[in-house]
């Protein structure tokens, strides 16, 4: 009599949801670089929507590749390019809707202030003499 087998139902792996559209991270690079190369012959910018159009997939897919160890740098680098492009944009002449999409990249257009006050206790007489001496008062 053959014995029970004690494989569970998570014993034999499968991927789950549909099969990558690149196999291999030298596949997916090539694929940017004919995307960078189209953009740079049409004259269009770079961007992460333009890159998903490309690649056939949507922007969230591109960020999914780049949690994969084997897809990491080649994603992380098409990133940086073109984020890199949009810096380069916005330093030569800052328009709006380039500092838009900046934000969307963590980029801040704000101010941050420090600001301490401090109580002082004083006559009426010294603070006269203290705007006097500044010239402030006459």
């Amino acid at each position: 009599m053959a014995k029970p087998s004690n494989k569970g139902p998570t014993d034999n792996k499968k991927e789950v949801g549909r099969p990558r559209l690149f196999n291999t991270p030298k596949e997916l690079q090539e694929r940017i670089d004919d995307y960078f190369e189209n953009c740079r012959d049409g004259g269009k910018p770079f961007t992460i929507a333009g890159l998903a159009y490309w690649l056939e997939m949507d922007r969230k897919s591109i960020y999914n590749y780049e949690h994969k160890d084997e897809y990491f740098h080649t994603i992380k680098r098409a990133r940086d390019k073109i984020l890199a492009t949009l810096e380069e944009m916005i330093a030569v002449d800052g328009r709006a809707g380039q500092i838009f999409l900046a934000k969307n990249y963590g980029y801040t257009d704000k101010t941050e202030i420090e600001s301490i006050n401090v109580n002082v206790e004083m006559t009426t007489t010294e603070a006269e003499e203290i705007l006097k001496s500044a010239g402030i008062i006459v």
